[in-house]
């Protein structure tokens, strides 16, 4: 715990400026689960596990043909992948650091070489035009007259199932 005056003396900073323009494009080439010892807590026993953790080897997207380079990371975000999925994560290699304490941190092996955000799924994982735009699904309409007549059906037997009830 942190108190508001502690915060306010000396906040937490940021140690890069996230935005999606830093977002790198990677394709994932394996996973394997990580298996961890689980808390026997009573919190920790009836919490479903929403983020498994899992070891993801992963290559740039833009490097894919000219070189083997592979990238091995544990990710919150695992349990999603397949082999052949896109992702998008930062690459902490090539970032620019806002504080020097986090430069110093990276230049030690503190940080991993990418953090990976989420999965792309459907259009926009292959790049299609308007794909974020595009539903999945197609919307229907409800025919006013329809709805109007079914409302009124209803009216009329409920009106008589109290008549009857008298």
């Amino acid at each position: 715990q942190m108190s508001a005056e502690l915060f306010w003396r000396d906040p937490i900073r940021p140690i890069i400026t996230a935005a999606r323009s830093r977002f790198v494009r990677y394709v994932i080439l394996g996973k394997d689960a990580v298996i961890l010892e689980r808390n026997v807590s009573k919190r920790g026993a009836t919490r479903r596990n929403k983020a498994k953790l899992a070891t993801i080897t992963a290559a740039k997207e833009v490097d894919l043909g000219m070189n083997d380079s592979q990238i091995e990371e544990r990710s919150h975000v695992g349990y999603l992948m397949k082999s052949g999925d896109t992702a998008v994560g930062y690459d902490l290699t090539d970032v620019q650091f806002v504080e020097d304490d986090a430069d110093e941190a990276n230049a030690l092996g503190k940080f991993p070489d990418v953090i990976m955000l989420r999965k792309l799924y459907g259009g926009v994982a292959t790049q299609e035009a308007d794909a974020a735009r595009q539903r999945m699904f197609k919307l229907q309409r409800i025919d006013a007259d329809n709805v109007e007549a079914a409302k009124a059906k209803k009216a009329k037997k409920d009106k008589e199932d109290d008549d009857m009830d008298e």
